[in-house]
């Protein structure tokens, strides 16, 4: 045992010498390196100091060449305008005053380039050929016609562009149809043929949203007659539907303004409960093409006889139509005449029918009665008075007119006066002498009735359409009589012989 110690010892004392041995050696390697280390590092070191202090030139330079370009200027320009407007939307109707206007400025941008443009319309809506646009420029007319066709000729004269959006009164459209279309303004450099071969070019839009107005205001009664039948014996508010489709106005609004100025709204609506209601006469929220809606307001009396606003709202109480009134008539409406579309005037009560004026069946009758050799008949457009004349096989020539509500026969006998559905001035008519004319007895009262007095909240319930109110009746014209002067049978002058 002694001995297999002692040569482990000796083998261990071998592997260690050689492992000093190796160590040795790397340890030599390794200061060879620093040295050579430090002696690069030292020479690249001078080289760098001595290419700072001493500018060495670059070297190697084989080929070299330089050119230059003098008298060269380089300058940034630009082509620049603007639109004072660059949107507009609204509701264009048929009615008198329904149409929008708008006003853009085309104006240059200090230090642009001179330019020219043209303006042309861009859209895909089919409605925009319904919609008429009359456009000024610096107040001179330069277009007149559709929306879809406007197209302006290249021009260098910059300005106030004026626009008159409008809707004829046959235009076939309906309530809220919409035309989208964008007013395109193109410019370019001047004496430039196009913008592509300009390399500068401008582009301003005038967006449009254009929406149909077809429900109106028509006719509204603030101080009726009581002895009239019913719905025009109360106060009421006519709508039209100038539209080419039925509208369903359940969820409108109108309003009115009281003494003090606020705004009192009225729901459109069927219930039979609550206040600030307008309840439909006839029980339908919905009104037909071209026909008629009249709304009956609850609670008191509502319409002021010493002026008032009336405005009608949409269902997005959006404002469509207003109007206001300063004094009242008795027993007389504000009323759109032509129906529908035309200026207000102060007609008879005509709810649910054609508005007409006063002087409508009186003319007419006069001129019948005085052409009635002729068999002719004037026949105006108006609906509820058009007359004709009948021939019977005695003289008498029989005049048929039809008056509001119901249709009333005239009979031409024999009186020294022609009897007037209206209270019109008293010119002279001259009728031929072998013709005279009857009037029926008057059946109304005059206008100087006395005002019927406001109502308590309460008081007014509002009967349904086939309960009549008053005389229950038909409401018939007021009768005035007005002179005549007969045509005297010629004279023969005295003889000269």
């Amino acid at each position: 045992m002694y001995k297999t110690a002692l040569a482990r010892q000796k083998r261990n004392k071998k592997i260690y010498k050689k492992f000093v041995m190796s160590f040795s050696k790397f340890a030599r390697q390794t200061k060879k390196i620093e040295k050579v280390s430090i002696k690069f590092a030292t020479i690249m070191l001078l080289l760098t100091m001595n290419v700072v202090m001493f500018n060495i030139p670059i070297t190697n330079a084989f080929y070299n060449d330089t050119e230059s370009a003098t008298g060269n200027t380089f300058q940034a320009a630009m082509l620049d305008f603007r639109l004072t407007k660059s949107s507009f939307s609204g509701f264009v109707g048929k009615e008198y005053k329904g149409e929008k206007d708008v006003a853009t400025i085309a104006v240059p941008i200090t230090g642009s380039l001179g330019m020219q443009y043209n303006v042309f319309a861009s859209s895909t809506s089919p409605i925009c050929d319904q919609f008429t646009l009359n456009a000024e420029r610096n107040e001179v007319l330069v277009y007149s016609g559709p929306i879809s066709g406007f197209n302006l000729s290249t021009s260098t004269e910059f300005g106030t562009f004026d626009l008159e959006f409008d809707l004829p009164v046959d235009a076939p459209v309906t309530q809220e149809d919409l035309c989208q279309a964008d007013l395109i303004f193109q410019a370019w450099r001047e004496n430039i043929d196009t913008p592509e071969q300009s390399g500068y070019f401008d582009i301003e839009i005038l967006s449009l949203n254009l929406k149909a107005k077809t429900i109106v205001l028509n006719e509204i009664l603030a101080n009726p007659n009581p002895t009239y039948p019913y719905p025009a014996n109360r106060e009421f508010i006519e709508l039209k539907n100038n539209g080419n489709l039925p509208v369903d106005v359940a969820g409108w609004k109108v309003s009115e303004m009281t003494a003090g100025g606020v705004e009192n709204k009225y729901t459109i609506t069927t219930a039979t409960t609550g206040s600030y209601r307008a309840i439909p006469y006839g029980g339908s929220t919905i009104i037909p093409a071209g026909g008629w809606l009249v709304l009956l307001l609850s609670g008191t009396t509502a319409l002021n006889n010493d002026g008032d606003t009336v405005r009608l709202y949409n269902g997005d109480d959006n404002k469509l139509d207003e109007y206001s009134y300063l004094t009242t008539k008795y027993g007389f409406t504000d009323a759109r005449y032509l129906d529908g579309v035309g200026d207000w005037v102060d007609p008879y009560p005509t709810p649910n029918m054609t508005n007409i004026l006063e002087a409508d069946s009186a003319l007419i009758s006069i001129l019948n009665s005085i052409l009635e050799s002729d068999a002719f008949s004037i026949s105006p457009d108006i609906a509820t008075t058009t007359p004709e004349i009948i021939e019977t096989s005695t003289s008498t020539t029989e005049i048929v007119a039809l008056p509001p509500f119901k249709e009333e026969e005239i009979v031409a006998t024999t009186t020294s006066e022609v009897v007037l559905d209206v209270i019109v001035e008293e010119p002279a008519v001259v009728i031929p002498p072998d013709l005279e004319i009857t009037p029926p007895d008057p059946l109304l009262q005059s206008d100087s009735a006395p005002a019927t007095p406001d109502k308590q909240e309460g008081e007014s319930e509002i009967p349904s359409p086939d309960q009549g109110e008053g005389q229950g009746g038909v409401l018939e014209p007021i009768i005035e009589s007005v002179p005549v002067i007969e045509t005297p049978a010629p004279v023969e002058p005295p003889s000269t012989e």
